[in-house]
């Protein structure tokens, strides 16, 4: 097994850095499993005292069955796991009250992901500190980065994983910072800006320099810092400028969630979530300007609900159900809904949200409060978001009637219906598609259009303009997969008597091929 690191130095080296930590009281019994054979090695079994409990391991690596690990006192079981791979990584007091910690890690044997753990502080009955999906990493690095009180975590982000044209070789890890807060550990990245700033350097000759720059554009905006990340842009080769400046709407997206994913977790009564729950959702100052909110997607026993997430006295509530609906029933791993925050003159931030619940992508634009979603109708973004929508819903049912998937007669014929019924609304808006676009836009064949990302760029009393990124295809007979490119589309609206209207819009192609495109 690797040493135990300490400190922050070490955390900072590598912009693609892993923790692979264990300490004395570690072992993993599946340490071994990478020579499988067909015959199952016997199961061994361990125990290991950390403060008043036994952690009981039985396993045989990642053979049949499953390893188990079970917390137990007195012959009490108080929590069980079962993996490929468990185990007790260390056990040590974490937040200084005198009490052990025990920091457990499970190991589905995935590629690039798949690693769980949980932290117990060991009371009778023992509390659950933290649960976390960790992906990638193996664990948390333990350091003091204030300089007193309880310990802090150190693990990785990977949200940018496999995206914006990367391998997962190339893929950056951004730092994650877990802080006792409140009797768990919650996300406080955001507090360390320093920190963030540290992992800001020259890519090394081993490492993918387009992951090290999407890293450092990434970091510099974390530590609120975008004057500086826009001039680092222009520091790039121009292949790697033109990148990032392609996909920077989306980057910004992302990282609105950054220190707000686990919200749902902090939030306590019907609002509170466990891990498993999560669904995405968007970071934003929807009340008002300068507030950090969070509007979270979570569902539970087949059960979704949107609600608004917020700070007050260093404690996060939920709103009541802002949205309810029921999990898709074929595909319940996936978000059911897709959140854009867009930034309104004055500071505040509405949201444009993708439902596709109903079997036909829907696009719509609201205001939030912790009472309701109000939807924008009479509003410049709200008619954009309606434009996208129908052309959107088009592109959406011709791509799955050709993704080349299994389908009945009664199910083609179906599909064949709601592409007919979406035509003639994206065919309403074609009438101002501005001729002179360097995209020509064809009803016909179109295959994909996804909308990417959604911003107001302009907006007074009597004119706005709605902007942002959608990646769209035509279909091509014989070929299941529609290939994508990336466009600006920009919505021209003006106020006539008091109705917003589209007078044109047009789509244009965007310059900045990922690494895996060039």
């Amino acid at each position: 097994m690797a040493p135990y690191r300490r400190g922050v130095q070490w955390f900072m080296t590598s912009w693609r850095w892993r923790l692979t930590f264990a300490c004395g009281a570690g072992v993993w019994l599946g340490a071994g499993a990478l020579a499988q054979t067909n015959k199952p090695e016997p199961l061994k079994t361990t125990v290991q005292t950390c403060g008043s409990y036994q952690v009981k391991i039985t396993g045989n690596g990642f053979g049949e069955p499953q390893d188990t690990l079970r917390l137990m006192k007195g012959g009490r079981t108080y929590a069980t796991y079962r993996d490929e791979a468990v185990s007790l990584d260390s056990c040590t007091d974490l937040t200084g009250d005198g009490v052990p910690e025990a920091i457990l890690t499970q190991y589905s044997g995935g590629a690039h992901c798949c690693t769980m753990g949980q932290i117990y502080s060991l009371t009778t009955p023992p509390r659950l500190l933290l649960e976390q999906g960790l992906s990638n990493s193996t664990g948390w690095e333990i350091v003091q980065l204030d300089g007193k009180g309880p310990k802090e975590l150190l693990t990785s982000d990977w949200r940018f994983a496999y995206a914006y044209g990367l391998s997962y070789a190339e893929s950056p890890a951004l730092p994650q910072v877990l802080a006792y807060r409140g009797g768990r550990y919650v996300d406080v990245t955001r507090e360390y800006p320093a920190l963030l700033l540290k992992g800001i350097r020259a890519p090394q000759p081993e490492e993918s320099v387009s992951g090290t720059f999407l890293s450092n554009y990434a970091l510099y905006l974390l530590a609120g810092q975008p004057q500086k990340a826009e001039a680092y842009l222009q520091t790039l080769p121009r292949p790697e400028r033109e990148w990032l400046q392609n996909y920077a709407p989306d980057i910004r997206q992302n990282l609105s969630t950054v220190g707000l994913d686990d919200w749902p977790q902090r939030a306590g009564g019907q609002g509170g979530a466990s891990w498993r729950d999560l669904r995405g959702g968007a970071g934003g100052s929807f009340t008002r300007p300068g507030t950090l909110e969070y509007l979270g997607t979570t569902v539970r026993q087949g059960r979704g609900t949107v609600r608004l997430y917020q700070q007050r006295g260093g404690q996060v509530v939920a709103s009541a159900p802002l949205l309810s609906f029921r999990e898709p029933a074929d595909h319940p791993e996936l978000d059911p809904l897709a959140t854009f925050t867009v930034r309104r003159t004055g500071g505040r931030d509405d949201v444009v949200l993708r439902d596709e619940l109903a079997g036909r992508a829907q696009l719509r634009a609201y205001r939030v409060s912790p009472q309701r979603l109000t939807e924008l109708t009479g509003d410049p973004l709200g008619v954009a978001a309606r434009l996208l929508s129908d052309v959107e819903n088009l592109g959406r049912q011709r791509e799955r009637l050709t993704d080349g998937s299994s389908r009945t007669d009664t199910q083609k014929q179906a599909l064949q219906g709601r592409i007919a019924a979406a035509l003639p609304r994206a065919q309403a808006w074609q009438k101002t598609y501005d001729p002179a676009s360097k995209t020509p836009l064809n009803l016909a064949k179109l295959g994909v259009f996804n909308v990417q990302s959604v911003e107001v760029y302009r907006e007074n009393a009597s004119s706005a303009l709605v902007a942002g990124v959608v990646e769209m295809g035509d279909v091509v007979p014989g070929q299941g997969y529609v290939q994508r490119t990336r466009q600006t589309f920009a919505v021209f609206l003006d106020n006539k008597g008091g109705t917003w209207q589209v007078t044109r819009w047009q789509l244009s192609p965007r310059q900045g091929a990922g690494p895996l495109d060039r």
